[in-house]
């Protein structure tokens, strides 16, 4: 009787929740909804002739805090004060925010921590509850100083950049913003992941369903030579500006393209950078410019050659004609100058 008794407890309850109230459950069911999570690629590296890494991805950790782990923010956040520069604004900021959201939502603090700040929270990470700290990617260039003209940089997508095919698919997607970076963007950005995720009503996290990784973008190499890049820029440091550019000629390489002034695209990527952005935009010799292919001049004696083959072409001259040189001459109403004052004489 008493096994009676519990099987028809039993078969009366499955009735109940699948029968009489199976519209109050599917309707809480469908409260739980699928979220996509973007995983976004890794950018490819960029190398030298001679495979040497001149843009590569580091990893990076961003500190964020989660206020329904702590019982007590200010304390949090407090504590975090003495090993990171944290001032109050700041700390006012963070506690007006966790007011607005879901408590179990992250608050980014701060991003790209140093090994040292890194070390010196896990030390201390029982005065500091709530804390979370996640693995992300940073772009470096290690011969920044000698490649930022022919590299460029990356940074967030502009408004001009919104309608990208592969911005529309990830929107916060770092992309190449000048130079190699910018007119390889496609090849460099790799192919994205996706993470399903089942969420309940409140947004909190239930379960993954499902995870594709992404895919690295393809790793780029090119003609030019570290060394030779290295030579060159020394060349040029005596002079405030200026430009070389060495050209293999039997096959076209590029092999190295020195412009000075020239700028840190690891200064320029690393946030906030408004300071370093007005140091190069009121620098009167334009570090932004590229000299070797922005710079404008007149083409003097690069020029010469095309004119004495046209010139020999059509007879007006021949191999044996000399020329005196006197430092000017005079076309129209201007004078233009020869680079040595005084004029090279017969030539």
């Amino acid at each position: 009787l008493t096994k009676l008794s519990v099987f028809s407890i039993v078969g009366w309850r499955l009735f109940n929740i699948q029968v009489t109230n199976s519209g109050k459950y599917r309707t809480l069911s469908k409260n739980n909804q699928i979220n996509i999570e973007i995983l976004y690629p890794l950018r490819g590296d960029i190398k030298d002739r001679k495979e040497k890494i001149i843009a590569t991805n580091i990893k990076v950790f961003d500190l964020y805090v989660i206020p329904e782990k702590t019982s007590d923010l200010v304390l949090t956040l407090n504590n975090l004060s003495k090993f990171i520069d944290f001032n109050f604004k700041q700390k006012r900021e963070i506690i007006q925010l966790s007011k607005k959201i879901k408590k179990f939502e992250k608050i980014k603090i701060i991003e790209n921590l140093d090994w040292k700040t890194l070390e010196l929270i896990e030390a201390n990470k029982n005065y500091l509850a709530g804390l979370e700290l996640i693995q992300d990617s940073q772009r470096v260039y290690p011969e920044s100083q000698y490649f930022s003209h022919i590299l460029g940089y990356v940074n967030q997508p502009s408004k001009k950049d919104l309608h990208l095919p592969y911005i529309l698919k990830m929107p916060k997607l770092n992309i190449g913003q000048q130079g190699l970076e910018k007119f390889f963007n496609e090849n460099l950005i790799g192919k994205a992941g996706s993470r399903e995720i089942e969420v309940n009503s409140s947004g909190r996290t239930i379960r993954e369903i499902s995870k594709q990784m992404s895919t690295k973008g393809d790793d780029m190499t090119l003609t030019f030579d570290v060394r030779l890049q290295k030579y060159l820029h020394k060349q040029l440091s005596n002079h405030r500006a200026g430009s070389i550019v060495v050209i293999d000629i039997a096959s076209g390489d590029i092999l190295s393209m020195a412009s000075v002034p020239t700028y840190d695209s690891n200064l320029i990527i690393k946030k906030p950078n408004y300071d370093y952005w007005q140091e190069l935009l009121n620098n009167p010799l334009s570090p932004l410019t590229d000299r070797s292919i922005q710079g404008v001049y007149a083409p003097g004696s690069t020029f010469k050659m095309i004119v004495a083959i046209a010139a020999l072409k059509h007879k007006i001259i021949n191999t044996k004609n000399e020329f005196f040189c006197n430092g000017k001459i005079s076309f129209g109403d201007r004078f233009f100058h020869c680079w040595k004052t005084k004029g090279h004489g017969e030539m």
